[in-house]
């Protein structure tokens, strides 16, 4: 009996001791699931943290580049303005004197208080500006400067007209000048 006794003992013994094997190999294999668990995530989160910073940097170069567009737009806009006056230049140096000169002219008699805020030209060569001004004597005084431009005569203010701003105090002074061309007022006439 004692050898089926410890028969009995040492089974379970030895059921004792691979519950024991079998807990490490599980320690083990849980340790080693979540290790790999770890990397992963870890390795996820790196991957994210790069593209977070990758779309931060491809929303600031598209946000550049809109920039560009807004700005290429532009420059296209001016410089279908800039056709456009060239036309407008071309038609009238082609039927009068007023070219590049007589511009430069109206140009030298403008001073700080005079602002143009437009020019046109006809075809018989008459220049026609309109503008504004913070005192009607500097209009005067423009007017004055025109006649004494060379090849410009026949200067005459047409109108001169007070505004004052909507919540202001201060007046302002529209006017309306018109000049002829010299060299196209002789041909006229002759």
């Amino acid at each position: 009996m004692k050898d089926i006794n410890l028969l009995l003992a040492s089974k379970s013994d030895r059921a004792s001791f691979d519950i024991r094997r079998g807990m490490k190999s599980a320690g083990t294999t849980v340790a080693v699931i979540v290790a790999a668990v770890a990397l992963v995530t870890g390795a996820l989160m790196f991957i994210n943290y790069r593209s977070a910073s990758e779309q931060t940097k491809l929303r600031a170069r598209i946000e550049e580049l809109s920039t560009v567009d807004v700005i290429k737009a532009s420059i296209a806009d001016k410089q279908e303005q800039l056709d456009t006056i060239a036309k407008v230049l071309g038609a009238a140096d082609s039927a009068s004197y007023a070219g590049t000169p007589v511009i430069a002219g109206i140009n030298s008699a403008l001073d700080e208080n005079i602002f143009l805020t437009s020019l046109s030209i006809s075809e018989t060569g008459e220049i026609n500006l309109t503008g504004k001004s913070g005192l009607r004597s500097e209009i005067a005084y423009f007017s004055q400067r025109l006649a004494n431009t060379e090849g410009l005569s026949d200067v005459s203010i047409k109108s001169i007209l007070a505004t004052t701003a909507e919540g202001s105090t201060v007046e302002t002074y529209d006017f309306n000048i018109t000049v002829s061309v010299k060299g196209q007022a002789a041909d006229e006439e002759g």
